[in-house]
Parts: C-alpha cells; sequence; structure tokens
C-alpha cells in the first residue's frame, strides 16, 4: 500500500484548502478554547512545543505525550463535525476514491487481526461485540462476514453515519460511549482511529469500560507520536494538524492512561505501512530536505534494493511505526 492509494494528493489538497477555511468559521473565536492537563497522564506539567495553523501543540513533560492546549470546546469540535466543508468533502470526494484500497489495505486485515485476537482469548464466536465509532459501518460488516460475534452492536453518534449503519441491518446506539448503558455487557469493545479526535481520551476510555463485562477485551488504535514519520516529520506531518486530532500518545502514555483506568495493556502492535513512503514523498515534493534526515534520507530518496520496504518492516516489528494497535483486559 502507499500513501496516493488512500489519500490521493489531488484531493487531499482541496481538502487541507477546505479545513483552513473551515478553521476561519468554526475556532474564529479562540476565547471559548478550554486549557486542559495531559490527555495521558493528567499533568499540568507541559511546554509549547511548536504552533500550526491557529492551534498550539504541547509536549507533556512528565509522559512526553503531544496535544493540542488550549483546544477547542466540546461544542466548537461537534460544530466543526457535522457543519465543515472539508469533512464533507472528505466523505464525498477523498473516501470514495479510496474505498477500494482502503477495505483492501486497512479494513480486511484489520478485522482479520481482531477475529485472531479474540479467538486467542475467547474463543469463537464471543457473545456480544461493540464496535464505538462506527462511522459507516465497514469494520461491522466484515465483523459479520467473519462470523467474530453472535451480536454486533454499533455506538455512533453521528446521525448520518448511524443511518447507514442501521440500513446494513446493525444495532446503533445514536450517542457516545459516555451517554451509554448497558443491562448485558459487551466481551470485546473496539474503537479505530477515534480516541486522537476526542475532546477527553479518559472520559472515552471511562465510558468503554463501563460497558465492557469483567476481563473483557478492549482494542483500539491510534497514531504513535514516537514512530517513524511523526518522529521525524514532526510539524511538516500532514498528520500533525488540528482541529481533527487533538492527542498523540505513543506506548507507555497510552499505556499508562488504560491502567490508570482500570484495564490491563496485553499487548502493543504497530502495524503502520506508510511510515517510510511518508517521508519519502515529502523528501520527493521537496518539503523535507534528505540532508536534513543524514544516512536514512538519502537511502530512503533513493530506495535502492527496496530498502524502503524492508525498512517499513524493521519499523513494524520493533514497535516503531507510526500506527499502534493496543489490546487491553478489563481488570475485574
Amino acid at each position: 500500500m502507499k500513501e496516493q492509494d488512500i489519500r490521493p494528493q489531488d484531493l487531499e489538497k482541496k481538502c487541507d484548502e477546505l479545513r483552513l477555511e473551515d478553521i476561519k468559521v468554526f475556532f474564529a473565536d479562540q476565547k471559548k478554547f478550554k486549557k486542559v492537563n495531559c490527555p495521558a497522564c493528567d499533568s499540568n506539567n507541559y511546554q509549547l512545543e511548536f504552533k500550526k495553523n491557529i492551534f498550539q501543540f504541547c509536549r507533556c513533560k512528565k509522559c512526553w505525550t503531544l496535544f493540542i492546549n488550549p483546544r477547542p470546546s466540546q461544542q466548537q469540535l461537534s460544530n466543526f463535525y457535522s457543519q465543515s466543508k472539508s469533512i464533507a468533502f472528505w466523505s464525498e470526494h477523498i473516501f470514495p476514491k479510496s474505498e477500494k484500497a482502503r477495505i483492501k489495505n486497512i479494513f480486511i486485515p484489520r478485522t482479520k487481526l481482531v477475529a485472531d485476537i479474540l479467538k486467542k482469548y475467547y474463543g469463537l464466536p464471543i457473545r456480544t461485540l461493540i464496535e464505538v465509532g462506527s462511522g459507516d459501518g465497514f469494520f461491522l460488516r466484515l465483523a459479520r462476514d467473519f462470523k467474530i460475534a453472535k451480536k454486533i452492536l454499533a455506538i455512533e453518534p453521528s446521525k448520518k453515519a448511524a443511518e447507514k449503519c442501521r440500513a446494513a441491518g446493525f444495532e446503533v446506539l445514536e450517542k457516545m460511549v459516555e451517554d451509554v448503558e448497558l443491562e448485558i455487557k459487551a466481551d470485546a469493545v473496539v474503537s479505530f482511529e477515534l480516541i486522537e479526535h476526542l475532546f477527553s481520551p479518559r472520559d472515552f476510555i471511562k465510558g468503554c469500560r463501563k460497558i465492557l463485562k469483567n476481563k473483557g477485551i478492549f482494542i483500539l488504535s491510534t497514531p504513535n507520536i514516537e514512530g517513524f514519520d511523526l518522529t521525524v516529520l514532526g510539524v511538516l506531518s500532514d498528520n500533525i494538524a488540528g482541529p481533527s486530532h487533538l492527542n498523540y500518545f505513543h506506548l507507555d502514555s497510552i499505556k499508562k492512561l488504560l491502567s490508570d483506568e482500570g484495564f490491563e495493556v496485553l499487548d502493543i502492535l504497530t502495524l503502520g505501512e506508510l511510515d517510510v513512503d511518508i517521508v519519502k514523498n515529502k523528501i520527493d515534493s521537496g518539503l523535507l530536505d534528505c540532508k536534513k534526515l543524514p544516512f536514512l534520507g538519502r537511502l530512503i530518496r533513493d530506495n535502492r534494493n527496496d530498502f524502503n520496504g524492508r525498512l517499513q518492516k524493521f519499523l513494524q516489528g520493533n514497535r516503531s511505526s507510526s500506527n499502534m494497535l493496543v489490546v487491553a483486559r478489563k481488570k475485574s
């Protein structure tokens, strides 16, 4: 898989332009921004790392998590996600063009991995599986096809996305997970590429724990701020951008957050496939001078004997790519 497969550059450029317009519309009143403590360890000891557009990215001095602070209020974020031109453009143009590649390279491998994890700890099918932040329901449909669970439930606060999940035959709770109450708890809860978007990751984790049975399995994915491309590119990274992404954890800090909120972390995998390709694209575009990445920059630029493919495999195998999947168990 290449970055171009899931992020067509011509469309991404247009989306970035619309996002700048959205920022002016939805976040003009920065007096409504809220100061927060570190989303991982709750420390109030942090320093400004850099500014990007109007957003300040701070680094926790205790656990080294990166996060936007102060950050837009929950209401500002809700308005942005429901009304922004950039989100609509992504849904109407970028996702449809990249849908086949995403299903083949992201959704199917992810579903197979979830099935393997749950088989290891439970045996399949499990009784109840809940996805928090189901979007249009691609994982739900694949999970049903793979017969992962006898009952599959979606939690999706977006009305439009919830309607698509219902149309595919799934029961949907159109709420934030923090507001969900269940009589029968789930055997497993999954959530993909969501926690980095949230105003309060800790409240989200509490909500997911509440709907899990004792010793239930929780699986989540999110960027790894200590992964290769995010570390190399820093402020140049397209992934590091407000208002969409507010929280950037790494292996130790996501483990700290989960442990503090009643989970035992069983495993963390870094399965990202695009670190090296993303860095090469920045070099090829002229935005990153390969001389600023001593030794590796030239090797990545030239990619002799598939150096980049072998480097990516190394990053994946050594928990150093910029996307991580966390497997945790709810403590009794």
